[in-house]
């Protein structure tokens, strides 16, 4: 039986919730940020989270990316996925900082 060389690569950042003005476009009614302020200091408001990228490798050629996304994510074929040069992309959004492998717009039709 051949031997099979299974190994991750993760990166792991910490990534803050993007909160620019939005677009004069954006329905406000699809996001709603609530936060206070006392002595200058934010309460309330979900403003960040660990996520992470990883790349799976079987024999030292990548064959998986997974993009982390809050509790869960999604996992694509490396060959999938865009690249820069060999390394896989990964795009946030305004008001979140899940992983998404494609930069295109999510908002919801209404």
């Amino acid at each position: 039986m051949p031997f099979i060389s299974i190994s991750s690569l993760g990166i792991w950042v910490i990534r803050e919730c993007d909160n620019r003005p939005f677009p004069p476009d954006f329905s406000t009614n699809q996001l709603v940020m609530t936060a206070s302020s006392v002595l200058g200091a934010r309460f309330g408001n979900h403003v960040g989270d660990w996520e992470h990228t990883m790349v799976r490798f079987i024999n030292g050629v990548p064959q998986t990316v997974y993009y982390s996304a809050h509790a869960s994510g999604t996992a694509y074929r490396y060959s999938a996925v865009e690249k820069s040069g060999d390394r896989p992309i990964s795009y946030t959004a305004i008001g979140t900082h899940a992983n998404y492998a494609v930069c295109r717009d999510l908002r919801q039709q209404s």
